[in-house]
């Protein structure tokens, strides 16, 4: 996984992080008084409150980070069981660090909010989100996107997924996210 030419497209990245105002400068976004860098929220003042999580392609989920180490990440999650208890699958490299994170809600009621741009990822039927998503970059065309179970955003490192296509189940189940080169 550490082949870095599939990287996300630095204007792409940038963008992202501009709109989410994660570059340039520091705030408090806590309102515990609690600095933080480049605008990421520490996972003691997240855990305070479980406010909508931001899905930052290439940079990371809420206070989960792509490139902390697993004591980090088991750090966040000690402030922070429900997006513990979502967080089906985390994938480390050899030496530890995080390298993709999968984030479920398997269509039940959920006090955990994922938004990508604005878009709430768990309650945006399919289509919908996919079209948000693809508005930065485009989908893989291949079976699983041809018959709407799986779209996988490699520009963004970046995959939806949801196990049934049916009139009940409308929206995706999962969302996840990699390091560069991962997809």
């Amino acid at each position: 996984m550490s082949d870095r030419t599939n990287e996300i497209p630095l204007e792409i990245k940038a963008k992202l992080m501009q709109h989410y105002g994660l570059i340039g400068k520091q705030q408090t976004k806590s309102g515990t008084g609690e600095q933080s860098m480049n605008g990421y929220l520490p996972p003691q003042a997240a855990a305070q409150s479980m406010k909508p999580l931001i899905i930052v392609p290439g940079v990371g989920i809420g206070p989960l980070k792509l490139g902390m180490s697993r004591g980090e990440a088991q750090e966040v999650f000690s402030h922070n069981s429900t997006l513990e208890f979502y967080a089906s699958h985390m994938e480390y490299d050899s030496d530890d660090k995080l390298i993709g994170m999968e984030i479920s809600n398997p269509y039940g009621p959920s006090s955990l909010v994922l938004l990508y741009n604005g878009v709430d990822v768990f309650k945006t039927k399919a289509e919908a989100l996919v079209s948000v998503i693809e508005e930065a970059a485009p989908y893989i065309r291949d079976g699983s996107s041809e018959s709407g179970y799986g779209y996988i955003f490699r520009e963004l490192q970046m995959s939806v997924w949801r196990p049934v296509v049916d009139e009940e189940h409308l929206t995706f189940a999962t969302v996840a996210i990699a390091s560069p080169g991962y997809y």
